[in-house]
């Protein structure tokens, strides 16, 4: 009776460990999360555009000084915010974009980046979101006053553009040029009631036709918007009439009081000192923009050198495009 007690106890084992092979072999534990944010609320930028609804089903992305997270797990290492040269391919921080791909789908990211991180490294990582077609983004933005809080500000419609000269394609129709030339006057008179540096005043002859570029550039305590023409229509050719010339004679020179040809002007550039961008009593940068883009989509280009501070570009972003105002597009040049 013994021998076949025996016999059945060790049945009996092998059967349970066949039916623990059975449902997935030896149970194995998954390491804790640690959810803790490493940047902590002083060390986000400050920005006027910070009322949107906190992240939903987003992936959650935090950059310090030292490291790269996604959904709280180190992904790249950072030496001074910047990665490894061996870790990026054509300005796609390769290993965050194996991490995105892998994962379950997300219709949305959500940034949490120290205020020094330079701005190479945040136009890659959204180079890396616009490879992974994730272009819905949230940044985790601290709200001006005395008692400061933690709020999250909508990102433009974004698009990542090679340096140079390239022009953006948006998908809007851009405002035409002939709709700011009246409001220049209440750009410049914004600008001037601000810390200003420089601020380009109306021209008593302005082109005409085309569409409006506004271009946004930062670099140290500068911060600056130019609204220029682009597309201008083809000068109208005359014709006709005139004595037809000997060929080899030159033409008669040309007699009379006539004034000089006047040159119209087809850009103005508005530039304030950097404060100007978290100025919650009136930002110079908000009222000087709003004469054109308060009720409408503005377009823009953003361009800075590639250590230029992130807290610069948000907050010159939040400032251009503050609370109550339409989502923008913006396309993001490549330092």
């Amino acid at each position: 009776m013994n021998r076949r007690a025996q016999l059945l106890g060790l049945f009996a084992a092998l059967c349970g460990a066949t039916l623990l092979f059975a449902c997935g072999g030896e149970e194995t534990t998954e390491e804790p999360v640690d959810s803790t944010d490493h940047v902590g609320l002083f060390e986000i930028p400050i920005s006027l555009n910070n009322q949107a609804s906190g992240p939903s089903d987003a992936v959650r992305i935090e950059i310090s000084p030292t490291e790269l997270r996604l959904n709280y797990r180190p992904v790249v290492a950072l030496e001074h915010g910047r990665p490894a040269d061996t870790a990026i391919a054509d300005h796609v921080i390769t290993p965050l974009r194996e991490a995105l791909t892998s994962g379950p789908a997300r219709r949305q990211a959500a940034i949490r980046m120290h205020a020094n991180i330079p701005y190479l490294t945040f136009v890659e990582v959204l180079n890396t979101l616009q490879s992974a077609s994730l272009r819905d983004v949230l940044i985790a933005v601290r709200a001006p006053g005395e008692n400061p809080s933690e709020a999250w500000m909508q990102f433009p419609h974004f698009q990542v553009i090679p340096a140079g000269d390239e022009a953006p394609v948006f998908e809007s129709r851009a405002i035409p040029w002939d709709e700011f030339v009246p409001q220049w006057q209440a750009v410049y008179d914004a600008c001037r009631a601000g810390q200003y540096v420089n601020c380009d005043g109306p021209y008593a002859h302005t082109a005409e036709g085309g569409d409006l570029e506004m271009e946004m550039w930062t670099r140290a305590q500068g911060m600056k918007v130019t609204f220029r023409q682009i597309n201008a229509p083809e000068p109208a050719r005359t014709g006709g009439g005139g004595v037809a010339m000997i060929e080899g004679l030159a033409p008669p020179a040309v007699t009379g009081g006539g004034e000089p040809e006047v040159t119209p002007a087809t850009e103005g550039a508005f530039t304030v000192r950097f404060q100007e961008s978290t100025a919650a009593d009136g930002s110079a940068i908000s009222n000087m923009v709003a004469p054109v883009c308060a009720d409408r989509q503005c377009q823009a280009i953003f361009l800075t050198d590639a250590t230029a501070m992130s807290m610069r570009v948000i907050s010159f972003l939040g400032a251009t495009f503050p609370n109550g105002t339409q989502r923008p597009q913006v396309a993001f040049r490549l330092p």
